[in-house]
Formats: structure tokens, C-alpha cells, sequence
């Protein structure tokens, strides 16, 4: 036999210490109905730094799963119903090896098959794709077409083709063995060594199969899970997994339980670490389900993020349910949103949870606030005793809070601020206007200084940062002084309009020679200051935008900004589900990603800044211990500067990585007390164009704005 190549397979026995439930029961007569029955699912959910691969589930739902690791190999893993996560199985690991298969034999005890690469090139391929034993002691294997019958001592016995392919091999309930091929489905005879047709009026579709519970078969395909008896005309529909808050396409296996209970395991990724999930599904009738009260989420869209804390929070809320509620269309306006929200709340049909974030901008944020549907989320925070407002970031939750109430909060922020190669401007927290005014007309001949900003950004930045110094707080504006003055002045060195947006990958060489002196900059995580080393090749100085209190980083949400609605009667359950993403586990949870933005948690944010800085190592080639890189960002562009494809490696962040980061963030200067309503940023906005294009002096243009800003006060008393 010629199918030992270059993967060498050998058949693993696991203990059965490590299974409980092997034999069975007697299977009760099953006198459901063929309609979706109903389930109360308890979940189990844990975070995994290697996403396992393959996976099977024991009679008592106890599952088996294998993860694997670079120049490690597979480990093996068991995590029992009940029990607060994995435990690793021994198992001889070496560098190469993985597992295959894994199936089951008759006593119930667990099988693996793994493969190890190996040199020999002149062999075809051989790879193990299910595996069933016996009870005398004989190994089954599937591969392709073919089925291989090997002893326990590892000896070929015979082989057995199929016209078609395997698409899988189980045990039925009576403790038949099953080969299901497209369309058809056959019973293999271990003694007899042969196949024969399995007499079968359901038609079986590609899916996953497994020993039926009540009935022979159990098997899921899309989104549903089926039972059958060979001798039925048709599979009855147990449930679906989203009704019961499972994805579906994260499922790794599933099983009948003895005690009449379905057990399933998901995992969140097949390449990297994530989310697993231990559900237990009992079914019960659906007058004995206590209903759980429902909240709204209205939002305009929900994203990937917010979608999966939802989806969380649903499988481990006992008292609520969150359900989303759309405002428009993907293409809708804005204006059509609004409109569309604010006849809901005049119905009285408005949500209880209100996101302001994803697909608004920044003035959207500020007239929907305007328009007074927002709850003040300061007496939430002092009832909540898990979640009191000094566990968080108070320079991030001021962005949404004016005079003591708080409108709304961000789960999780992004931040942005000015990069320079050299210390030209020295270590400032942030320029002023006078130096960056010098800075722009010193440095900007035959150099690009922020390139991709224009007036208009730059106006509305430093209207964000200053606006309160502006203001008299007695009423009036005060926008005839010389901050003003110093503010339009500095807008108007800035083009009335960018040529093409910047993109740094194409802009490495000009960065690198100089030509670019200063430029704007965006971080989410630790990761976008080490970009920044690679860019310029050198050390950088980070500080703030011009600002008058000395704070001058400009904090941004990442996805959400929520805010819980006025008139909803679910306050109570609205704020459970927003105290829930406030939580510091959740919290660390967001901030590990590297795509939601930094947590506001403070004791997240520090062990996501610490974990930043963790050396991971591997072995090379020699043997030698070497750092480990985290993550590689490919360059492709032919105008990088070696006009090839790029893939920076990175590794742990450094101290001084970690610092800028808090520095930053220790200087955000945004929040909605320095921030003007959108009406008197665009009364600015008209007026300085008048400067920008000479016809009136920075003075003369100040005064006017003073002049229609007094106007506009006087209008809305």
C-alpha cells in the first residue's frame, strides 16, 4: 500500500478517563412534532490564544479540541460542561505535527489521526479526513474515495473505494456505521468489508452528521439542526442556531447528550485567537420560558463590533434581550435618518438605546444631542456600584457631557494628533498658534506641512479645542478677541482645498528625506506609533493640535456612541447592556483587538498598553530562541519607496511606544464644553472665507462673526 508518503498518519487512542458517558441508554420514543421546538441555552464563553481547528464532543458534552502552534505542533485540549475553561491533555507535541481527524469508536473513546510532514518528495499525499473504530480494536480511515481498514498494531487489513466522494463518516444511534456521499448514503459492514445502500427515504445534503439522540441521525446544514430515523419519510427541524444566538458558520461540532440535552461548540476564528463557546441547549416547552424583557439598539447601522456584543450580551443576559433597530437604508441621508428617528420618538415609538456614532458625523452628534432625546447617564453611574465613573478615562466621557450631564459615551476611542521627525518645535504637549503660524511659513516653502488638510479642517479643529476660551461665559460671545484672530489667521496659510488625499504608504520617501515636516496622525492602537518608526526611520515627536489649555490630541469614537433615549420605560435594561460594554473584561476584550480603538476603562487600558509591551518568542531554524513578530502590514504600492511590496514585521511595542500613548491620551482636549454647535461653526466657517480670499482683514472678519454670533444668542433665548 502506497498511501505512507511524505504525511506519515499514525492513529492515536485516547484514554477513556478523559470521556464520561461512553456506552448509553436506551433511547426513549421520540413523540415530538416536526415544528422547531423550544430551547433555554446556557452559554460558556472564553477567550483562547490559538483558535483550535479541530474538535468532538464526548456523551456528556464534553468537548475535545486541537489547536496548534508554529515549531510547537497540535495540543490537545478538554473542557467539561460547568467548568471555567480547557485543560490541556498530554500528548506528545513535536514540530510538524497536526491532527487530521478525529472520530470515535464503539466504546465510546475518542480517536485522533495526525499527520507529519516529512522530507520524501517521491510519494503521493495522504491526509486522514474521518476515522471510526471498531470493537475489535480496528481503525477505519477516509480519505478521498477510499476507506482503509488498519489493526491496532498499525497493520493494513483491506481497502474499500467508493464511486463517489466521503463527505463523512459517523455512527448512527442503533450503532450503524454510515458513509454519506452527495446524494446517497451507505452502510459500511467492519466484518463483512463491504458497503451496501442504507434504505432511506430523507434526502441528506452536505452538512455535519453525528449519533442521533432520539433518533438515529443528527446532523446540522446552513443555519438548522435536524434529527432522523432511517425509516422516516422526512428529518425533523430541532431548532435554528441564530434563533438561538449561535453562529452558525463558527460551529465546530455538536452531539446529543444522554440526558436529552443538544451540546455545541463554536469558535470565533479558524487562524487566530478568539472567542469559543460551550452551549448546552435543553428543550422545553415554551409557556415554562420565562420571556425576557427586550431593549432597542436603534442605530443607523450596525457594524461588526456592536453586532457581537450584542449577540454576547444576549446569550448571557437572563432579564434582557437587546434587538436592534434600523434607522434607513444603507444609502439613506442623513436628514431622511433623522427624520425617520425623530417621528419615532413623537410616537412614542422611539428605542430605548440610541447610537449617534457609526455613519454620523461630528455635527450630527451634536444636533441630535441638541435635540434633547437623551437621558443623563450620571445617575446610572452612581447607582451602579460595578461600574463608578472613576473606573474610566474622565477626559473621554467629557467629550459627551456638558454642564454635569452626560449625554452619551463611547466604548472605546480613537485619537489624533501631529507627528514631526525632528524636535524642531521641542517636546511641546502641543504647538501654539503664534508657533505652529511661524512653524507653517518657516518650513512650508518647497515642503508640504500637513499635507491632505485644508481650511476648512483646520478651522473646525481648532474650534473644537478652543472654542471655550472664545466664550466670555456670561452669555456673549467673544469673538472679537485676539484668539480668534490668531485662529483665522492660522487657518488661512492652509489651502482652500487638498489637491488628493494622503496616503502615507505612497509618501515614504518624501517623510523619510524631510519633505514633509509635519503631518496629522491617527492611532487605534500601540501599533500606529510603531508605523511611525518605520516611516520616518527614526524617532518622532508627537504633540497635540494648537490649543490654548496645553491639550491638543483630538479624541474620536471608533464605532459607537450611545446614549439611552428619554422617553424609553427600559432605562433600566438599557443601561445593563451599556454598563455591560463598560465592564473591564469586556473592556479588555475591545482593546485587544486592535481594530475597536483603545478601551475607557483605565484598568483595561493598562494591561492592553502592558500586554503591548510583551516579548513573545520562537525558535528558529538553529534553534535559537528569537522574538516573535505579532503582526506583519503589507506595503504593495510600486510608489513605496523601493517600488516593491513591503511587509513590516512588528514587534513588542517599546516603553517609550507605550508612553506617547499615554501622553496622548493624558492631553485630549476635545469635549463638547470646548466645542461649538454646528450652527456657530458654519456662521465661522462663511464669514472667514471673506478673510481667507483678502477682502476683509482677520480683525474686520471677527468683528462680523462677533456680530451675527450675538444675533444668534439672542435668537435662541
Amino acid at each position: 500500500m502506497n498511501y505512507m508518503t511524505r504525511i506519515k498518519t499514525s492513529v492515536l487512542l485516547l484514554m477513556a478517563v478523559f470521556l464520561s458517558g461512553c456506552g448509553g441508554k436506551g433511547r426513549e420514543a421520540f413523540n415530538g412534532s416536526p415544528e422547531p421546538f423550544s430551547y433555554e441555552a446556557d452559554f460558556q464563553i472564553i477567550s483562547v490564544d490559538q483558535a483550535p481547528y479541530r474538535s468532538i464532543m464526548g456523551k456528556d458534552g464534553t468537548v475535545f479540541f486541537a489547536v496548534y502552534e508554529e515549531n510547537k505542533g497540535s495540543g490537545l485540549f478538554y473542557w467539561r460542561p460547568g467548568e471555567p475553561g480547557p485543560k490541556e491533555i498530554a500528548f506528545r507535541r513535536t514540530p510538524g505535527q497536526w491532527v487530521t481527524a478525529m472520530g470515535r469508536d464503539t466504546g465510546g473513546n475518542i480517536l485522533l489521526a495526525c499527520g507529519i510532514y516529512e522530507e520524501e518528495q517521491d510519494r503521493q499525499d495522504f491526509e486522514v479526513q474521518f476515522l471510526l473504530g471498531d470493537d475489535s480494536g480496528n481503525y477505519y480511515l477516509a480519505n478521498g474515495k477510499n476507506i482503509y481498514a488498519v489493526s491496532a498494531e498499525g497493520i493494513f487489513l483491506y481497502e474499500l473505494e467508493c464511486e463517489k466522494k466521503i463527505w463523512d463518516m459517523f455512527f448512527s444511534g442503533d450503532g450503524r456505521t454510515m458513509i454519506l456521499h452527495p446524494g446517497e448514503l451507505e452502510e459500511l459492514s467492519f466484518h463483512g468489508k463491504r458497503l451496501k445502500p442504507a434504505k432511506s427515504a430523507v434526502s441528506f445534503p452536505d452538512g455535519s452528521y453525528e449519533t442521533g439522540g432520539e433518533r438515529d441521525i443528527l446532523y446540522s446544514t446552513g443555519d438548522h439542526l435536524y434529527t432522523c430515523s432511517l425509516s422516516d419519510k422526512e428529518p425533523v427541524k430541532l431548532l435554528s442556531f441564530t434563533n438561538n444566538d449561535i453562529n452558525s458558520q463558527n460551529l465546530q461540532c455538536f452531539a446529543a447528550l444522554e440526558d436529552g440535552r443538544i451540546a455545541a461548540f463554536t469558535s470565533s476564528s479558524l487562524l487566530e485567537g478568539g472567542e469559543c463557546e460551550l452551549i448546552l441547549l435543553k428543550r422545553c416547552d415554551p409557556s415554562q420560558i420565562k420571556e425576557r424583557e427586550i431593549v432597542t439598539f436603534g442605530c443607523r447601522y450596525a457594524g461588526s463590533g456592536i453586532s457581537s456584543h450584542i449577540l454576547r450580551f444576549n446569550k448571557t443576559n437572563k432579564k434582557y434581550r437587546v434587538e436592534v433597530k434600523l434607522y434607513g437604508e444603507e444609502d439613506s441621508d442623513t436628514e431622511t435618518v433623522k427624520m425617520l428617528l425623530q417621528k419615532d420618538i413623537a410616537s412614542d415609538q422611539g428605542p430605548d438605546l440610541l447610537d449617534i456614532g457609526i455613519l454620523f458625523s461630528e455635527a450630527d452628534r451634536q444636533e441630535l444631542i441638541g435635540m434633547e432625546i437623551l437621558e443623563d447617564l450620571n445617575p446610572f453611574f452612581d447607582k451602579d456600584t460595578e461600574t463608578p465613573r472613576e473606573s474610566f478615562l474622565e477626559q473621554v466621557l467629557n467629550i459627551y457631557e456638558k454642564e454635569g450631564y452626560l449625554y452619551a459615551l463611547m466604548p472605546s476611542f480613537g485619537m489624533e494628533f501631529l507627528v514631526e521627525q525632528t524636535s524642531d518645535t521641542g517636546s511641546a504637549v502641543s504647538l501654539g498658534m503664534d508657533e505652529m503660524r511661524d512653524y507653517m511659513q518657516t518650513q512650508a516653502e518647497g515642503k508640504r506641512v500637513l499635507p491632505g488638510v485644508d481650511r476648512e479642517e483646520i478651522l473646525t479643529t481648532l474650534l473644537l479645542l478652543n472654542f471655550n476660551t472664545l466664550w466670555d461665559h456670561e452669555g456673549e460671545y467673544a469673538f472679537h478677541g485676539e484668539e480668534l484672530k490668531r485662529i483665522l489667521t492660522l487657518a488661512s496659510l492652509f489651502p482652500g482645498e487638498t489637491e488628493e488625499d494622503f496616503y502615507w504608504f505612497n509618501e515614504v520617501t518624501q517623510i523619510r528625506s524631510g519633505s514633509i515636516p509635519l503631518m496629522k496622525w491617527g492611532a487605534l492602537s500601540v501599533m500606529d506609533l510603531q508605523i511611525l518608526r518605520f516611516l520616518y526611520d527614526n524617532e518622532v515627536n508627537v504633540m497635540g493640535y494648537p490649543s490654548i489649555s496645553g491639550k491638543g490630541t483630538v479624541a474620536f469614537p471608533c464605532t459607537s456612541v450611545i446614549g439611552i433615549c428619554r422617553g424609553s420605560e427600559k432605562k433600566e435594561g438599557a443601561w445593563e447592556f451599556l454598563s455591560y460594554l463598560l465592564k473591564e473584561e469586556q473592556q479588555f476584550a475591545t482593546g485587544i483587538s486592535g481594530g475597536e480603538g483603545f478601551p475607557i476603562h483605565r484598568l483595561a487600558l493598562n494591561k492592553i498598553l502592558e500586554k503591548a509591551m510583551e516579548k513573545e518568542y520562537e525558535k528558529d531554524e538553529a534553534g535559537n530562541l528569537t522574538e516573535k513578530s505579532r503582526q506583519s502590514y503589507a506595503v504593495d504600492s510600486a510608489e513605496s519607496y523601493d517600488e516593491s511590496v513591503l511587509f513590516i514585521p512588528f514587534y513588542a511595542a517599546s516603553k517609550e511606544d507605550v508612553d506617547r500613548i499615554r501622553f496622548l491620551i493624558d492631553h485630549i482636549g476635545n469635549s463638547m464644553e470646548t466645542n461649538p454647535r454646528p450652527e456657530v461653526t458654519e456662521i465661522v466657517l462663511e464669514e472667514a472665507e471673506a478673510f481667507f480670499h483678502g477682502h476683509r482683514t482677520a480683525e474686520e472678519a471677527a468683528d462680523i462673526i462677533q456680530e451675527r454670533l450675538t444675533i444668534y444668542l439672542q435668537e435662541r433665548q
